[in-house]
């Protein structure tokens, strides 16, 4: 049988399911309080061993090796060519702030063009708050830490890993309002 090993025998999670079949319903409650009393504790001693691996980071470049060090490669590949998309638009934005000419780059050779892939680039993954690291050892303070590691924007995969997925907000908006300005 396919659900089975190879010697006949059930599989742990086929024997859980046989014994869960014949409790009671006060048995069952009572192994679902078990259960979820263990994962507590497994996610309490998960935080603890977190917080005292945080608390000797002295620096932001030691925690973002550190949660680099923890991504699939996959993963941590993707971060790195999506980072070198954002540095190259970034390079491109600081260029046109500067009054730089343009027409050598060998991606965006005019205004519009660029412009456009600015502005392709935020809808497609939004802006991202750089600024963030003004807080300093911000992974020092648990609670903020958790929230930053459940949100998914790039603010947060900023902070938590050094690597950009979207254009950092201020330059986006000094661009804009450069733009906007009269001639």
């Amino acid at each position: 049988m396919d659900e089975q090993h190879s010697g006949g025998t059930l599989t742990e999670a086929q024997t859980e399911e046989i014994r869960n079949k014949f409790l009671t319903p006060a048995h069952r409650l009572a192994k679902e309080k078990r259960d979820a009393d263990a994962k507590r504790k497994r996610d309490e001693r998960a935080r603890e061993r977190e917080q005292k691996e945080l608390a000797e980071i002295a620096s932001r470049e030691e925690l973002w090796k550190r949660n680099c060090e923890a991504l699939p490669r996959s993963e941590l590949s993707a971060l790195e060519i999506e980072n070198q998309r954002v540095l190259d638009l970034w390079n491109w934005i600081e260029l046109v702030l500067e009054g730089s000419d343009i027409s050598r780059d060998p991606d965006w050779t005019t205004l519009e063009a660029g412009v456009a892939a600015v502005e392709a680039h935020v809808a497609e993954f939004g802006l991202c708050n750089p600024e963030i690291l003004l807080l300093g050892q911000f992974w020092k303070w648990q609670p903020f830490y958790e929230t930053l590691k459940d949100r998914k924007d790039s603010t947060a995969v900023f902070a938590l890993t050094g690597y950009f997925t979207a254009l950092p907000e201020i330059r986006v908006m000094q661009l804009r309002q450069m733009l906007a300005r009269p001639l």
